[in-house]
């Protein structure tokens, strides 16, 4: 009934939009199912009951491997949307194919005439401007939501340990895993799954980078780096001597944690909420949110999320696409997102919503707030998607205690012959 509903409010926005041609219908393709997909209609609903600008939006569901040829098909039949919310990598491969315009002009617009204020940019994430930034340092799509990577710790655990919190640097940590790792007990110090994620967490722990800096011309991947190496040499010597434990399965991480049998989890902020009832229903103890070691200064964690892109096409249809874009980029509307799908805000003003409104925690708030600001979007090439599954590949391999030099040069191999192709990313599915 309620999918009925939407498709009867659907037509009758064209209707009306083609009876009175002051009023633009902007189109938006996503790839949402559930809770994304429900919190994208409630404030597309929004948009539309105060009907701004004289625009109406309609949000439809794409499948985000077919998202691409459906865009060229719409293109030539002049049904193409005016916007879409995807991955990195499809922003990549839609600008590659014309499809996704470059946003530099909106974003130098001032806030009167529809762009940021200083204020605006204060408070917005970094991650906004650089989700959708080419390496030619070109913004063709904004970022949107999404998940910082964070290490989950056992407070009580670690105050047996004489600790208050969790080690800042490696050595330390593999001290302190080096008492956790108890096979007799059925305990361990880490549980990770093996993939890419788990290659960048490492490689920012010793302050590298995934690809070459932005303002060159091409996508030049670092996998098979000094850097590179020895981080990924240290995550196979914590591997192979115990001291992490590779998950078979997603879940695996936080039912370890929740039950006490491991000191720290690395996961996706978007799983405090189920966190915090697992432990509940679990082992109950005391835990907490933090940054994983990083170097002095280094501070950097992994994000994957969304991106606006914008469709090129008549100039008022691309105004009043900016225009809801800018909008969702607001506090209420961030806040909204938030709330309902469990994903980052776009604004740190819109974690004290989550607080007041929510319920949300001063400590995970304070976390949410600090890994936000050091998230390091992963590099905007069409191929990510593939890159990663290579990527993962190799990180399996490190695991199973392969040499680290051979199995990078191979990776590196796959991620320059893979991205210029398009694969649906592995890591952060389209579902909640």
């Amino acid at each position: 009934m309620k999918r009925a509903l939407a498709l009867v409010l659907a037509l009758a926005l064209c209707l009306t939009s083609c009876a009175n041609p002051r009023v633009t219908v902007v189109v938006v393709w996503h790839s949402f199912a559930g809770a994304r997909e429900r919190a994208l209609q409630v404030l597309v609903d929004q948009w539309n009951a105060a009907n701004r600008t004289g625009s109406v939006v309609v949000a439809e569901r794409r499948d985000a491997a077919l998202m691409r040829a459906a865009m060229l098909d719409g293109k030539g039949r002049g049904a193409e949307p005016a916007l879409t919310l995807a991955t990195p990598s499809m922003a990549a491969l839609l600008f590659r194919n014309g499809l996704a315009r470059q946003l530099d002009d909106y974003i130098a617009l001032s806030s009167e005439q529809g762009g940021f204020s200083p204020e605006d940019r204060s408070d917005l994430f970094d991650f906004v401007f650089r989700s959708g930034r080419t390496r030619e340092g070109k913004t063709i799509g904004l970022g949107y939501g999404g998940a910082a990577r964070a290490m989950f710790y056992n407070r009580d655990w670690l105050r047996s340990e004489g600790l208050d919190g969790p080690p800042r640097d490696l050595d330390r940590l593999a001290t302190v895993c080096g008492r956790a790792s108890d096979p007799l007990r059925g305990t361990q110090c880490l549980i990770s799954q093996a993939d890419a994620a788990t290659y960048a967490d490492w490689l920012y722990m010793f302050g590298g980078s995934l690809a070459t800096d932005e303002g060159t011309q091409a996508f030049a991947p670092r996998f098979s780096s000094q850097t590179s190496i020895t981080s990924t040499a240290r995550l196979g010597i914590f591997a192979n001597a115990g001291l992490i434990r590779r998950a078979l399965n997603a879940q695996q991480p936080r039912d370890e944690f929740a039950a006490g049998r491991s000191l720290f989890s690395f996961d996706w902020t978007d799983q405090l909420a189920d966190y915090r009832t697992a432990v509940k229903d679990g082992a109950n103890f005391e835990w907490g949110v933090a940054s994983p070691p990083a170097p002095a200064g280094a501070g950097q964690v992994g994000y994957q999320g969304w991106v606006w892109t914008l469709t090129p096409g008549d100039p008022e249809r691309e105004d009043a696409a900016w225009r809801f874009v800018r909008w969702m980029l607001d506090e209420p509307q961030s806040s909204l997102w938030a709330s309902r799908t469990r994903e980052l805000p776009v604004r740190a003003s819109a974690v004290n919503r989550l607080r007041s409104r929510d319920g949300l925690d001063a400590a995970s708030a304070d976390a949410l707030i600090r890994l936000a600001r050091q998230a390091v979007v992963t590099p905007v090439v069409s191929g990510w998607g593939c890159i990663e599954i290579g990527l993962g590949d190799a990180v399996a391999e490190v695991f199973e205690g392969r040499l680290t030099v051979e199995v990078l040069a191979r990776a590196q191999a796959v991620a320059l012959a893979q991205a210029s192709q398009y694969c649906v990313p592995r890591a952060l599915s389209a579902t909640p």
